[in-house]
């Protein structure tokens, strides 16, 4: 995917953290803030990405996702939260709304995804997430892609779209289950990574 320009300005260059275990709590703590306005959505707010992995290096970004009934309901969410600091952000997505916070010591921000997700169980990111924490080999291989990619100065939109071509085989995980994830040999742990940036 190639994010437009002012898209990928938002959203900033990539730039690591070393691992921070307040990175959870920071999670709930946001939750609990964003509850009054969700409502009922916000039992169902997962963490993801890199900060919700233990030990993992990551972009100093608390990334959350909840499913919603439409993108209407996510339209009308997003007004809600507006006051809280979100800002919609057109990063080209389907079937999903983007929000970003960022905090007011400019060092951590905050993405929201609300996603139109009837399978919401088998969302890939939330797979993933679950599989690298169960597989610390594949995890570091991860962590030195980002590290890599870091170094170059790319921003992750950018990245990813240039890393797209190495694990469009294996796109089709992003339906399947954390059984297929786990039955994968160790020796694709590179292309996993892979995949990780796509859906990270």
């Amino acid at each position: 995917m190639q994010f437009p320009e002012q898209t990928r300005l938002a959203l900033g260059r990539v730039s690591l953290s070393l691992p921070n275990a307040s990175w959870p709590a920071c999670f709930s703590s946001e939750r609990e803030r964003l509850r009054p306005m969700l409502g009922e959505i916000a039992d169902q707010l997962e963490h993801y990405g890199s900060t919700a992995i233990p030990g993992l290096s990551a972009k100093p970004i608390i990334d959350m996702m909840a499913p919603v009934i439409s993108l209407e309901k996510a339209d009308d969410l997003g007004s809600l939260i507006q006051p809280a600091g979100y800002r919609k952000i057109d990063a080209g997505f389907f079937k999903r709304r983007f929000f970003r916070k960022e905090a007011d010591n400019g060092e951590l921000a905050y993405h929201l995804h609300l996603v139109v997700a009837p399978t919401w169980p088998l969302k890939s990111e939330l797979l993933l997430r679950d599989w690298l924490i169960q597989h610390p080999e594949v995890t570091r291989a991860y962590e030195a892609l980002k590290q890599d990619l870091a170094l170059h100065s790319m921003t992750t939109c950018r990245a990813t779209s240039q890393e797209k071509p190495h694990f469009c085989e294996l796109s089709s995980t992003k339906r399947a289950s954390a059984e297929a994830f786990r039955s994968k040999p160790i020796g694709t742990s590179r292309r996993l990574a892979y995949i990780a940036l796509l859906v990270h």
